[in-house]
């Protein structure tokens, strides 16, 4: 399955303000995509790199009209409870519909 990221693409970054996020979002508005807003909660009012961070991704799109979002998140374990690398967890999800 293929997403397609387009100029009228406007992405919300959730977790942005976290080590994964933060390399995964900067790098995807080096590529050129439109990354409006990050989410984390109790980090709202913050901004990374000049992106303005919201507590809810209700208020990010509220305030950015956003078409996309992209979720980040690190695992600390695996199923056998060793530690596992952090890696992260990407979901795309358009305005009306959930892309998997």
């Amino acid at each position: 399955m293929a997403i397609i990221v387009d100029h009228g693409t406007r992405l919300v970054v959730q977790g942005l303000t976290g080590s994964e996020g933060r390399f995964h979002g900067l790098r995807n508005r080096r590529y050129g995509t439109q990354v409006v807003a990050g989410v984390t909660p109790g980090k709202g009012g913050t901004d990374v790199d000049g992106i303005p961070v919201f507590d809810t991704v209700g208020e990010a799109t509220a305030a950015t009209r956003k078409t996309c979002a992209s979720m980040t998140a690190a695992i600390s374990y695996s199923s056998r409870g060793a530690t596992a690398r952090v890696a992260p967890i990407a979901m795309a999800a358009r305005w009306n519909s959930i892309l998997l």
